[in-house]
This record gives structure tokens, sequence and C-alpha cells, in this order.
């Protein structure tokens, strides 16, 4: 009974952890963007760069493989190998 509330509390900080990382890195894409805006409006950006400039930092933020990489760094070593052979299957 110990090992399985032990179990269950360690993969709910997991989880936890996970979601508060996808929370603050959605923030942050938010808080570029809108300084990105600002800038548009202070300067009188074309919107064809804005356009370029808004895709680029899109691409950035949805980058799989930095996700990935750190989402794995928090399984446990056979979850890690089960995730990344299927991954590049």
């Amino acid at each position: 009974m110990l090992i399985g509330v032990l179990s269950f509390s360690y993969a709910t900080g997991a989880v936890s952890s996970v979601i508060q990382t996808y929370d603050q890195k959605e923030a942050h894409l938010k808080e570029k963007i809108q300084t990105l805006n600002q800038i548009s409006l202070e300067y009188n950006i074309d919107m064809k760069l804005f356009n370029k400039l808004a895709r680029a930092i899109k691409y950035d933020y949805k980058k799989v493989h930095k996700d990935a990489n750190k989402f794995m760094s928090e399984l446990t070593h056979k979850l890690q190998l089960e995730l990344s052979m299927v991954i590049h299957e």
C-alpha cells in the first residue's frame, strides 16, 4: 500500500510539473506576441514583416524536440526508453 501511495505521489508531481512548464511557456509566447504588437503600432511596421516575425515566434514556440527532451528527462528510465522507441519508429 505504501508503494502505491509513493508511486501515485510521484506520478502526480511529474504531471503537475509538466503542466506548470506548459503554462509558463504559453504565457511567455503571449508576452512576445504582445511586445511585437506594441512595436508594430509604435514604429508602423509593414504587415508583411509583422507576419514573418509572428510566424518566427510561433515556430520557435512549437518546436517539438526541445519540449520532448525536457519532458523525457522527467520520466523514469524505462518510460524514457519506451517513449523514445515510439518517437523514433
